[in-house]
C-alpha cells in the first residue's frame, strides 16, 4: 500500500479546515516545476514529484498559480509557486464519512477504510521552546515543532494536538503505520469543533 494514498485519506478528514489546503501533485511528466514567482517565466527553484502531497495556499492575486510548501526527502523545506492545473486539492476527493465523535476522538468509516483520530489539549507555553517559524517577505509562520514540519495550525498557536491516528484499509494496517512515521498534527480548535465544522 502506498503511504501517500493513506496520508491523503488522513489529510482529507481534516484538510478543509485550514486557510491553506493539502493538495496532491498531478503531472503526466512525473514532476512539476516550482517557480520563484507566480509566472511561467520565473526561475525554477525546485521540482516536486507527481503524487507528492503539498500544502497549497490559494490567493486571487495569484491568478492561475498557488503558493506551495513542501518538505522533500532530505527534510529541506521548499516554498514556491505551482500552476493550479498541476495540483488536485485533497478536499476534492471522496470524503470518508464521520460516524462518531466527541471532544477528544473521532471515527471515520467507509466500506473499506476506517480512520480513528484521538486528540488532547496542548499546552503551548510548556512547549514553546520546541517551536520555530519561517519568515516570509512580510510575515512569519510558526511551522516547525522539534525541527519537524507542523500541520494544522495555519501558523497560529496550537491548543490541541492529535495523539494518535489509526487507519485500516480492507482490514489491514497500512505498512507505514508499523514504522516510525512522525507527523505533528496540531490544531487551534478542539476535535469536536473541527468535526462540527464539517
Amino acid at each position: 500500500m502506498n503511504h501517500k494514498y493513506l496520508l491523503a485519506l488522513l489529510f482529507l478528514s481534516i484538510s478543509h479546515l485550514a486557510i491553506a489546503q493539502f493538495a496532491k501533485i498531478i503531472d503526466k511528466d512525473g514532476y512539476v516545476n516550482v517557480r520563484k514567482q507566480a509566472s511561467v517565466n520565473s526561475p525554477i527553484v525546485s521540482k516536486i514529484g507527481a503524487d507528492e502531497i503539498v500544502y497549497a495556499f490559494s490567493d486571487e492575486k495569484l491568478g492561475d498559480w498557488v503558493s506551495v510548501d513542501y518538505t522533500n526527502s532530505q527534510n529541506k523545506s521548499i516554498t514556491g509557486y505551482v500552476h493550479k492545473s498541476r495540483i488536485k486539492l485533497i478536499e476534492s476527493y471522496n470524503q470518508i464519512p464521520n460516524i462518531t465523535f466527541d471532544e477528544n476522538s473521532a471515527t471515520f468509516k467507509s466500506k473499506d477504510v476506517t480512520v480513528e483520530i484521538r486528540s488532547n489539549k496542548f499546552d503551548y507555553n510548556k512547549n514553546k521552546q520546541h517551536f520555530s517559524s519561517t519568515q516570509y517577505e512580510d510575515y512569519s509562520v510558526i511551522n516547525k515543532f522539534k525541527g519537524q514540519k507542523l500541520w494544522g495550525t495555519d501558523g497560529g498557536f496550537p491548543t490541541s494536538h492529535y495523539t494518535s491516528i489509526k487507519a485500516t484499509i480492507k482490514g489491514a494496517v497500512p505498512r507505514f503505520q508499523r514504522g516510525k512515521l512522525r507527523i505533528y498534527l496540531m490544531s487551534t480548535m478542539s476535535l469536536r469543533h473541527v468535526i462540527m465544522m464539517n
